[in-house]
């Protein structure tokens, strides 16, 4: 270890002149028109930064040294020659601001075993997995436990880890730890006030529960606008002729100037159905279309026998499609077919047994999708409008007789006086906004078909004998009540200032900054509020604000985050400021940023295709 701060010490004046003679007997020997070329004093660039070069045996040494020993990581060039120019405009800042590194400090952080490494900003959050801590230095072991520093196995090490000699790791340690220094000062000018930091903690700690209804205008497009009133879709594309046209001209013209609004049961034929069986199905939907044709209910045989899940439920109910999207028997058949026609049609997978409820042709055609989505959006507007205004008055729920009976009911159960007036509360809130919610659907939706039970006349002597109390049929709810977009009251979770309170939405905080406003004393959003193009009304369940008493006890803990967050926002923004006034004075070989594809075995960085130097 003598003989290594000898070499950087007392004998470097030695050395230099030595040196300095030896320069000069290769400039005369060597000189232009000696005879020989200047190639051995000549180095060879891989970048430029201001003038200064960045070597290429730096640059390989750099990307050897940022690897380390771990045998997963893979560095590309680009990566390499970020740190480099990085680390050579903070060397280049150190000598403004007058900062030193001694030959003596380079030592005493070799002999701690810290090997100090510039990763570029952008590479900064993946340096644990490079063994590289957030203060820029890699744990080294130069010796052995009875001798921490030993020189020839620092020789080894340095050797095996950059392919550099001792003095050129030792001068580009200099520069490391010069580059870290002027980052230590940028993140101790850093500072955080408590009034930031209560800030964070509040933003963070004080959290909301609501209930809230969605409007989905998609909802309320299918199972709320008309499929028969042609006539208002003819005005309405009269009256938004432009959007028609566009929609006509971008779209092909034979699957938009026709839709058909069917229903259907489909009866599937397995590929390795036997003969018997495929007779076996068609038999069963030649039954089914006759039964229709004697006037049973398709909707009701659909979802007793239909194999379709997506419109089983939904009483075989297709919607509006042009036929095309079907297989092509199928779609054949509706585009033939006139509305009030039932028919069967044979397919590769099975039969269809269907009935034409109504049909579109030509700009009509073209017209309705955008028809619907209009109107949808309108109905789910007026329904969240009417919502809001039902809920005037009723929320927040005033105690009364009534709930103070259901509160004393509600202390039985060993709940004291505030949590029994709190559920009964909760539980009358959830119910009146449930009830002025499916009042207002049930007074939009479109009226329940009739359904004619040709069998009505036959069975009425079979009725004559059953017992006059027996359980009545109910008939199945209509599609819209059962849709699972059908607006309904949910709850979020607790969430805060950057929460998720509503499931699968991507405009949380048009929710989140719309709940802030709520009060307990006013917990009924003014007006709808519009998040990923639907509606929703909110109601303020619960709040819970942080307090200083709470804050107090975790204070340290958010002021260490935060500071460390602020101070590595700083550096990189230092860095950042230090590229951009580089300019035209930055020039990089591009052979030297290397595709982490391209990289050699190990992660080693491929040999540079051109050996020429920058001028």
């Amino acid at each position: 270890m003598l003989d290594l701060f000898r070499k950087r010490g007392v004998m470097s004046v030695v050395y230099g002149g030595l040196m300095g003679a030896v320069i000069v007997v290769f400039i005369i020997q060597f000189r232009p028109g000696a005879g020989s070329p200047l190639g051995g004093l000549t180095k060879k660039c891989a970048a430029k930064v201001r003038g200064s070069c960045i070597e290429e045996k730096d640059w390989r040494a750099q990307t050897f040294l940022i690897r380390g020993q771990y045998e997963g990581a893979s560095i590309d060039g680009k990566s390499t020659m970020d740190s480099l120019i990085e680390r050579e405009l903070l060397v280049q800042e150190a000598a403004r601001l007058g900062i030193r590194v001694s030959d003596d400090d380079v030592m005493q952080e070799l002999i701690r075993n810290k090997v100090h490494i510039h990763l570029p900003m952008a590479m900064r959050p993946l340096g644990r997995k490079y063994e590289i801590n957030d203060l820029g230095f890699r744990w080294t072991q130069f010796g052995t436990k009875e001798k921490p520093f030993d020189q020839d196995i620092f020789k080894k090490v340095v050797t095996g880890m950059t392919g550099q000699t001792e003095d050129e790791f030792l001068d580009s340690q200099k520069q490391e730890i010069l580059a870290q220094r002027v980052l230590d000062l940028v993140a101790e000018r850093v500072r955080i006030s408590d009034a930031e930091v209560w800030e964070q903690y509040a933003n963070e700690k004080s959290t909301s529960t609501i209930r809230y209804v969605r409007f989905s205008p998609e909802y309320f497009g299918e199972f709320f606008v008309s499929t028969k009133d042609q006539e208002s879709v003819q005005k309405w594309a009269n009256d938004h002729a432009a959007d028609v046209d566009a929609k006509d001209k971008a779209a092909p013209q034979a699957q938009e100037k026709r839709l058909i609004h069917a229903r259907h049961i489909f009866l599937e034929v397995k590929k390795d159905a036997k003969p018997e069986e495929k007779d076996a199905v068609k038999k069963k939907a030649e039954d089914l279309l006759a039964r229709i044709k004697g006037g049973e209910d398709l909707g009701k045989l659909a979802k007793e026998s239909s194999a379709d899940p997506t419109t089983k439920d939904k009483n075989g109910d297709m919607g509006w499609v042009s036929g095309y999207e079907m297989p092509a028997q199928f779609g054949d058949a509706l585009g033939k077919g006139k509305v009030g026609d039932t028919a069967m049609v044979e397919l590769e997978s099975g039969y269809e047994v269907y009935e034409v409820l109504g049909r579109m042709d030509g700009r009509v055609a073209v017209a309705y999708p955008l028809y619907v989505t209009a109107k949808g959006e309108e109905l789910a507007k007026s329904a969240s409008d009417k919502l809001t205004e039902a809920l005037k008055g009723k929320v927040p729920v005033v105690l009364d007789d009534a709930l103070k009976a259901k509160i004393e009911e509600a202390k039985k159960s060993g709940k004291n006086d505030a949590d029994a007036t709190a559920q009964v509360l909760d539980d009358e809130t959830r119910a009146r906004m449930s009830k002025a919610l499916d009042d207002i659907l049930a007074a939009m939706a479109p009226p329940a078909p009739v359904v004619k039970d040709v069998k009505k006349d036959e069975k009425k002597d079979e009725k004559k004998d059953e017992k006059k109390d027996a359980t009545p049929v109910l008939p199945p709810p209509p599609p819209w009540q059962i849709d699972e977009n059908r607006p309904r009251v949910d709850e979020s979770t607790p969430f805060n200032a950057v929460g998720s309170p509503v499931i699968r939405l991507m405009d949380q905080q048009s929710i989140v900054t719309a709940a802030k406003k709520l009060t307990k004393e006013a917990p009924l959003s003014v007006a709808p509020v519009k998040a990923d193009g639907d509606l929703f009304v909110l109601a303020l369940k619960d709040r819970h604000e942080a307090t200083k008493e709470e804050f107090n006890k975790e204070r340290a803990i958010y002021l260490g985050s935060m500071l460390q967050k602020k101070r590595e926002d700083a550096m990189v923004n230092y860095v950042a400021a230090l590229r951009d006034g580089l300019g035209k004075e930055l020039t990089i070989l591009p052979q030297y940023i290397v595709d982490p594809k391209k990289a050699g075995k190990d992660g080693q960085p491929a040999l540079p295709v051109d050996d020429q130097d920058l001028p």
